[in-house]
C-alpha cells in the first residue's frame, strides 16, 4: 500500500462554486478556428462541424448533437488532442461542460467514436494528459469531464483485471471467472492517483481539493476504485481533510468528504487501512465511517 504523505492545509478549502458565469465569458472568446486547418492542426470535416455548432442557440446545439453526437465529440477531441494554445484548450472544455451540463446523458457520445477513430481521439487518453497542465481551469473542467465520462463508460461494472492480478489469488480467479476487465482500468488507476495528489499536494491551494473531493464522492461508488483509492494511501488523507472543515462554508466539503467515507466502508481493507493509520485522524475517519455505514 502506498504510503499517504499528510497535507496540512495551511489554508481553508472552500466549497465548490457554481462556474457558469466563469463558463460563460470563456465562451465570448473568437476563435481563429481556420489557423488550426490551415496549420494542419484540425481536418476541414473538423472545422465545419466546429463552425455549425459554435455560437449557436442551445436548441439548435442539441439537435446537432442528437443526428451526429459522436462526429462532434471527435471534432473536440481533435482540438483538444492537438492544440496547445490554453485559450482555445479552456474554450472547447467550457463547451464540453456546457453540453453535459445542458444533457448529462450526453456523456455517452464520448464511449461512441468507432474504428481508429476511437483510438487516436481517446477520451481518457486526452483528459488524463490536460490534467498535468499548469492552469487550473484546464486541469478543475478536465477532471469534471473525466469523472462523467468514467461514469457513463458502457461496460461499467466489469471487473478490474490488473488489480486482481496484484492481489491475492482469489481474487484474481473471480476476476478472471466474472468476464473480460474493464478497458478503462488502467485511465481510472491514473485518475485516482491523480486526485490522492491534489488531496496530498494540492495544485490550487483553495479549490484543488474540493474539485478532487467531488470527484471521488462520485468514482467511490464503484466497488473497484474503492480499491483503487484504498491501494493508494487516499484513505489515510481522509482524517486530516475533515479536521480541516471547520465554519459554515465547509459544509459541502465537510458532506462529500464522508459520502466517500461511508463508500469506503463498504470496503473492507479500507476500515482495515483507516485503523492501521493510527492517531487522531485515522480514528476521527474510522468513526464516521462506522457511524455512517
Amino acid at each position: 500500500m502506498a504510503r499517504a504523505t499528510l497535507y496540512q492545509y495551511a489554508t481553508a478549502p472552500i466549497p465548490v462554486q457554481d462556474d457558469s458565469q466563469e463558463l460563460a465569458e470563456i465562451l465570448q472568446r473568437d476563435i481563429p478556428w481556420e489557423t488550426y486547418m490551415t496549420a494542419r492542426l484540425i481536418a476541414d470535416k473538423d472545422l465545419q462541424l466546429i463552425r455549425r455548432y459554435d455560437k449557436r442557440s442551445e436548441e439548435l446545439q442539441a439537435s446537432l448533437l442528437d443526428e451526429s453526437g459522436p462526429a462532434y465529440v471527435e471534432a473536440f477531441l481533435t482540438v483538444l488532442r492537438n492544440v496547445t494554445k490554453e485559450e482555445t484548450v479552456q474554450y472547447i472544455l467550457a463547451l464540453l461542460l456546457q453540453m453535459l451540463r445542458t444533457n448529462p446523458s450526453r456523456a455517452r457520445l464520448f464511449h461512441q467514436l468507432s474504428g481508429d477513430s476511437a483510438v487516436a481521439h481517446d477520451p481518457y487518453t486526452i483528459f488524463l494528459r490536460l490534467l498535468q497542465r499548469t492552469d487550473w481551469f484546464t486541469q478543475e473542467k478536465s477532471c469534471k469531464l473525466l469523472t462523467q465520462i468514467i461514469q457513463s463508460r458502457p461496460n461499467k461494472g466489469a471487473p478490474f483485471v490488473h488489480m486482481a492480478s496484484s492481489s491475492s489469488q482469489a481474487s484474481s480467479s473471480a476476476a478472471a471467472a466474472a468476464g473480460p476487465g474493464d478497458p478503462a482500468e488502467q485511465a481510472i488507476t491514473n485518475f485516482v492517483e491523480w486526485l490522492c495528489g491534489q488531496l496530498r499536494r494540492p495544485s490550487n491551494p483553495t479549490k484543488a481539493v474540493p474539485t478532487a473531493i467531488s470527484a471521488l464522492a462520485v468514482l467511490l461508488r464503484d466497488k473497484p476504485t474503492r480499491a483503487l483509492f484504498t491501494q493508494a494511501g487516499g484513505v489515510q488523507l481522509m482524517g486530516p481533510l475533515l479536521r480541516s472543515c471547520t465554519g459554515p462554508t465547509s459544509s459541502q466539503l465537510a458532506y462529500e468528504t464522508c459520502l466517500c467515507a461511508w463508500q469506503l466502508s463498504f470496503h473492507k481493507s479500507a476500515l482495515q487501512a483507516l485503523a492501521a493509520s493510527g492517531g487522531e485522524a485515522g480514528a476521527q475517519s474510522t468513526a464516521i465511517a462506522v457511524v455512517v455505514a
